[in-house]
């Protein structure tokens, strides 16, 4: 409750706060993923202990030390957070002193923009499946195929490459806000309605069950800030859509395991989703994982010159995948502080938060910049979908997740010049000025 009040307190007046007052939500999945994907699961390992749930080198004796670190660099997180955007990022992801929306003016030739994302998306989505892609949840229902084995071929066996899957996720978020902040800007129910189906195809594609629940929590808190819901009514709205979700995902778990009962799901639930994304962590400090090299991969453009070692496939291998190959498991996910600490132990621990604040920090500045600057977004605009756009791309669970050294600043900014591109493909006979819808 502490760290609640500190995460308003702190980044009040910021792009990554919540403000039902201004009707702002730019910091939900920031929230969310801090206290829902990393502390509740700090939280149920400190209460049920390690033997409830699937790990393989966690010792009691070790929770509360992990969970006490845990909670101390979501501190620093948050601190840095906040120091930085009040400082050197002060000129994008502060407030100003009078913020609005403004519902009635929409950005500069947003139906152009939205093409332009939605013909990007159709062409990688077509270049995915060119290169050996399946969608894995209709080949999994209709052609009674495995999907953890359609997953990992997707992954492993398919010659897609990695910047077309990074395209098609960076895409379908992006496309996804547009048409659900922007819709009252499409006259045509036809072109709207192709633009979700193409959203959901490309969510669904790979086979992970968070991409779709993501899409939904997008439209659900662009549909509160548009409406300017009050309280009471996002409590309702929010519980229905709770429960909308939850059978959701049970439905997408039973095509995964069809033979699962409603205990195991709630099992399910408690490993994946509880604990998942921070088991890594208490994985790591029990089994001390140590190599530098694995800092090589936040390198930019180190994947050029070197193959280093992948840390989250490490500590798979070494946990829940022992005794299979490499192409046979996923990764382990986990909060960035235990790739630090295989890279240069506690130390460096405590160091990551101010790197990885400032360059997640920088990330969302330039898009906040590019949004403004290319494509006539007003700086209110770009500042809520600026954050939402990131913090669903970019995320503080798995590893360092090019946060360390600014490696993931150069793979968004190649993003967004490429759909500047195919945006000035639909523009090109028209200056950029201010103007309409477009």
């Amino acid at each position: 409750m502490a760290l609640v009040l500190f995460f308003f307190r702190a980044l009040r007046g910021t792009a990554f706060s919540l403000s039902l007052s201004r009707g702002y939500l730019g910091g939900i999945f920031v929230f969310r993923e801090i206290f829902v994907l990393v502390l509740l699961g700090v939280v149920l390992f400190g209460v049920f202990g390690s033997s409830y749930f699937d790990v393989v080198h966690v010792l009691d004796s070790e929770i509360h030390f992990t969970g006490a670190i845990v909670f101390f660099c979501v501190a620093l997180l948050i601190l840095f957070i906040s120091f930085w955007s009040q400082t050197v990022f002060k000129k994008y992801l502060v407030f100003d002193r009078v913020f609005s929306l403004g519902f009635d003016n929409f950005p500069l030739y947003i139906k152009s923009l939205t093409r332009s994302v939605a013909l990007l998306l159709f062409v990688c989505i077509f270049l995915a499946h060119a290169t050996g892609m399946s969608h894995a949840f209709i080949k999994s229902i209709f052609f009674s195929q495995d999907l953890m084995s359609v997953r990992l071929s997707n992954r492993y066996s398919s010659s897609t490459p990695g910047h077309v899957v990074m395209v098609i996720k960076f895409s379908y978020v992006f496309l996804c806000l547009l048409i659900s902040f922007f819709r009252e800007s499409f006259s045509g129910k036809l072109e709207k309605f192709f633009y979700f189906v193409l959203v959901v195809y490309a969510a669904t594609l790979p086979g992970d069950k968070a991409p779709i629940v993501q899409v939904l929590i997008l439209i659900f808190v662009c549909y509160i800030v548009l409406r300017r819901v009050s309280p009471v009514k996002i409590l309702f709205v929010g519980g229905v859509s709770t429960l909308f979700v939850f059978l959701l995902v049970y439905i997408l778990v039973t095509v995964q395991y069809p033979d699962i009962s409603t205990e195991g799901f709630f099992w399910y639930l408690l490993n994946r989703l509880g604990v998942g994304q921070i088991q890594g962590v208490y994985e790591q400090f029990s089994l001390e994982l140590r190599d530098w090299r694995y800092m090589l991969v936040e390198v930019p453009f180190s994947g050029l010159f070197v193959d280093p070692p992948n840390y989250s496939k490490d500590l798979m291998l070494n946990t829940l995948g022992r005794d299979q190959e490499f192409s046979e498991v996923g990764v382990m996910n986990s909060f960035f502080i235990g790739q630090a600490y295989a890279i240069g132990g506690l130390p460096f621990v405590f160091v990551s938060p101010l790197l990885v604040a400032f360059n997640y920090c920088l990330i969302n500045f330039f898009v906040i910049l590019f949004l403004v600057r290319l494509f006539g977004f007003s700086r209110s605009h770009a500042q809520l979908l600026g954050v939402i756009f990131c913090s669903s791309v970019v995320m503080f669970t798995g590893d360092l997740n090019g946060l360390l050294l600014g490696k993931k600043i150069f793979i968004i900014a190649f993003y967004f010049v490429l759909v500047f591109l195919v945006f000035r493909f639909f523009r090109f006979s028209l200056p950029l000025k201010k103007g309409g819808a477009g």
